[in-house]
């Protein structure tokens, strides 16, 4: 039976204004499910969302009209706090890596996180409590893949964790291996790629894609 659960588990996420770090440390869900569920590769269980309603003081109502199954969230009665429980986050400087070095088959691992040593290490920023943050160095030229916006020697921030919205500049990484710096735009099964200085785009499937990452920052050189 079809059902809206991916939809209302997105949905609630992004109206409580939490990043999806932030949510995984509320709820225990893993960032990395919750990214799956943001490009489409999985769907959420109804536990999920029970969890989700749990953690944001709000409650969820599961019903049927005999061909979808729905999930409607109520508005959270007040705002709720992130697990005090768990370590405070450490402001720890993020590694720094090259474009170059991203395009190689084993840099990220499954869940889209850098592997390997990096060439060097960017000061913590305050404003930036994602510790999974890393920096990549535009160290190629002419790359079509990048949007024009981006220059040769820029510094691109990204964190793996950020919640992407409609018009956020990405580093996307398909499946096949290609890898894309441009903003995004989220059309249902479809992922637009926009290059700010034209029209040029680029669709991609959502099951063609690996990961996204959103880019919360950028270095001009």
């Amino acid at each position: 039976m079809k059902n809206n659960f991916r939809e209302a588990a997105l949905g609630i996420i992004d109206v409580s204004g939490y990043s999806d770090y932030e949510i995984s440390k509320m709820t225990g869900i893993r960032t990395s499910s919750i990214s799956r569920w943001r490009t489409e590769r999985t769907h959420p269980r109804k536990n999920s969302l029970r969890i989700l309603a749990a953690a944001l003081n709000t409650t969820v109502r599961f019903y049927t009209d005999g061909i979808t199954e729905s999930a409607e969230f109520q508005e959270p009665q007040s705002a709720p706090e992130v697990r005090k429980d768990l370590p405070p986050l450490r402001q720890e400087s993020h590694p720094v890596y090259t474009w170059s070095h991203a395009m190689t088959e084993d840099f990220f691992n499954s869940t889209g996180i850098p592997q390997g040593d990096p060439v060097h290490q960017l000061a913590a920023l305050g404003e930036i409590s994602d510790p999974t943050t890393f920096a990549l160095i535009l160290d190629v030229q002419k790359n079509t893949q990048v949007d024009p916006f981006f220059r040769f020697g820029d510094v691109l921030i990204i964190s793996p964790t950020a919640t992407v919205r409609n018009g956020d500049h990405v580093l996307i990484r398909l499946n096949s291996g290609e890898m894309y710096a441009r903003k995004a735009l989220l059309q249902g099964d479809d992922i637009l790629l926009l290059d700010t200085n034209s029209s040029t785009s680029t669709k991609v499937n959502s099951l063609a894609v690996n990961f996204y990452h959103k880019i919360i920052y950028v270095r001009k050189r």
